[in-house]
């Protein structure tokens, strides 16, 4: 599911009129199997009685972050430059910096970024 999504925005965000008209199709119609493991999955939520999340915190890495209506701009903007330009949450890519040099670079590529960014010599979109 989170691939999923992550392509719906990548093709909403591009400025061809296709990919844009591409990404309104997979929202109002999305595939069987993607509906079946959407229903599988909160199914299994409700079964277990967990708090259900929304898939963008999720895949952002942000679950820990308390149920408070306002997320830092660091966390936030620390997780999408994490999932958008390698495709995990912010967390795991410290996690597995720990232990692999490929990951290592690429949690302080995130750092980076998000140090530009701050700086305003970065546009994020």
């Amino acid at each position: 599911m989170a691939e999923e999504y992550k392509r719906i925005v990548q093709l909403n965000a591009s400025p061809s009129p296709q990919d844009r008209a591409e990404a309104q199709r997979l929202i109002q119609n999305p595939p069987a199997e993607l509906v079946q493991e959407a229903r599988r999955a909160g199914d299994e939520l409700t079964k277990s009685r967990r708090v259900v999340h929304l898939p963008a915190m999720t895949m952002l890495g942000l679950e820990s972050v308390p149920p408070d209506p306002e997320i830092s701009d660091t966390h936030f903007m620390l997780s999408w430059f994490s999932w958008f330009r390698y495709g995990k949450s912010f967390p795991q890519l410290a996690e597995e910096g720990k232990t692999d040099w490929k990951a290592a670079k690429q949690f302080l590529n995130v750092v980076r970024d998000y140090e530009a960014w701050r700086f305003g010599k970065l546009n994020p979109d």
